[in-house]
Parts: structure tokens; C-alpha cells; sequence
């Protein structure tokens, strides 16, 4: 990509601090779901509380597909996750989990289940004391996976950011197959949230040069990607290339700091 457009790395500092976030693992690949069971024995989740939409839940396999693969007993599967994660919902979510005696999260779907998934993370921990671990499994490119913050909205709708090292993700599963259901027009939407990413991470003054550096080799990959995948929405190669695009775009980093304004913009304009 163009460095008239993104600024080189070699304009930044060559000092800094990098700190990772909790996340202990990634799976990344066609059909990595079936690694969900050993993600899940790793982090010692023996009966996970699933979080997803009503749309995943109901008009798809998908959830059918995680619990199987899950390999073990599940807690209870909570779908009535709504856009941009009511606060409502959260909390009926969290009263559920502490109803089935979960004893980890899985999060699948797009950017508000998986917002929803951290908050009750932390809404579960500030009500027991008790840090669940999380495994996010996206089906969108928001990237919502790979950061320590959580948006939602509050009783009032207004739109609500809360960041805590402790919510984000212990592990994350990046398989395109799982994202075949999701309709084209909100996969590219969301890939082009993703260059939004890469170019922010550009501008952000905090984030660390690899992070940077990453953020520009993603863009390049979803350029690419996207294309491919408007060409044709059932190329599931590079809807794998476009999940991994989103990731390189958002690397996870403990001292992230919120991101600029194209994103409350976004809110305001409808965007995913």
C-alpha cells in the first residue's frame, strides 16, 4: 500500500513497550473449529456458556457445530444477543451463566456477541469474584476479538465503551467456514471496518511499531481479500485470508487505547 497513504514505520520511534494482552492462542485455518475442544481443555473450561446472535442460533448449523465440536457438556447457549449488546441483554446473559454454572464463555458471531461475551466477563467477576476465561470464534471481520475493550449500549441507547485487561479474549478460533452464512454485504462491511483498523493503528500515537507494522501488512491482505470475496462471496480461501487480514489489523495489545472517531461515526451511521 501506497506510504502516501499509510506513513512508513521507519517514521515512528525505534523505542517503545509492547504488552500482550491475556490471549493465550490462536487457531487459525479452514475447519480449526475442530481444535475447539483441545482450546477449551487448555483453559480448563469443562462446561462453557455459549453467547451468540438469534440469527447464528436459529437459521444455521453453526451453534450445533460448536457444541459438538466443544466435546464436552454445555452450560446453556444464550442467543438473544442484539445489535451493538443492549446492557439489558448482557445482564439477563450474565444471570443465565450463573443459572447453568458455566465455567467458561464461548463467543460466536460477529463484533456484538463477542462485545456482549467481555462484558459478561466482567459483570460476572465484579457479581462473584470469579474471572472467566473467553474463546471468541468470529464470523464477521470487526475484530472485536482481539481487543480488551467491550462497546455496548446502555438503558438510555447511547453507546458505551468499557476497556479491562481482564475481558479480552484467552484464546481465538479464525475458521471461514463458519462465516459462509454471513451475508456479503456485512462481510465486506465489516472488512472495510478492518482497513479502518489498519489505518488507525497508523495515526494512534500509542500503538507500538509492530503493531503498526502489522497493521499495514493487513491492509494489503484485505484489499485482496475483499475483492476475491466480492467476486465471489463462497471463496471460503479468502474469506481464511480476509479473517487473518482482520487480525493483523486489530493485534491484540494490552495498552491499547480507544480508537479515533471513525468509529463513534460509524455508530451514528448505522455501521456493524
Amino acid at each position: 500500500m501506497s506510504s502516501t497513504i499509510l506513513p512508513s514505520t521507519s517514521q515512528y520511534s525505534n523505542s517503545g513497550t509492547y504488552v500482550p494482552t491475556i490471549l493465550k492462542r490462536v487457531e487459525y485455518g479452514i475447519d480449526s473449529l475442530s481444535k475447539l475442544s483441545d482450546v477449551l481443555s487448555e483453559l480448563s473450561i469443562s462446561k462453557p456458556f455459549i453467547v451468540t446472535g438469534t440469527s447464528l442460533a436459529t437459521k444455521t448449523d453453526i451453534i450445533e457445530r460448536v457444541k459438538n465440536a466443544a466435546g464436552c457438556e454445555v452450560a446453556a447457549v444464550f442467543s438473544n444477543i442484539q445489535q451493538h449488546s443492549p446492557i439489558q441483554n448482557t445482564r439477563t446473559a450474565v444471570a443465565e451463566l450463573k443459572k447453568n454454572n458455566g465455567d467458561g464463555i464461548v463467543a460466536v458471531g460477529g463484533g456484538s456477541p463477542i462485545d456482549a461475551a467481555k462484558l459478561i466477563v466482567y459483570l460476572y467477576k465484579e457479581e462473584t469474584g470469579r474471572l472467566l476465561k473467553l474463546v471468541s470464534i468470529p464470523t464477521t471481520l470487526s475484530a472485536a476479538e482481539h481487543t480488551i475493550i467491550s462497546g455496548y449500549t446502555d438503558e438510555n441507547g447511547k453507546k458505551i465503551a468499557h476497556k479491562s485487561s481482564d475481558i479480552g479474549s484467552s484464546a481465538v478460533i479464525l475458521d471461514a467456514t463458519l462465516s459462509l452464512f454471513t451475508p456479503n454485504r456485512l462481510w465486506l462491511s465489516t472488512g472495510i471496518r478492518a482497513l479502518d483498523h489498519c489505518v488507525e493503528q497508523q495515526y494512534r500515537s500509542s500503538a507500538p511499531l509492530p503493531v503498526r507494522a502489522l497493521a499495514r501488512e493487513a491492509a494489503g491482505t484485505l484489499f485482496e481479500s475483499l475483492r476475491a470475496c466480492h467476486k465471489n462471496e463462497k471463496d471460503v480461501e479468502a474469506r481464511q485470508r480476509a479473517l487473518i487480514g482482520a487480525w493483523l489489523s486489530l493485534w491484540s495489545d494490552d495498552r491499547i487505547t480507544y480508537l479515533g472517531p471513525s468509529h463513534s461515526i460509524g455508530y451514528q451511521l448505522g455501521a456493524p
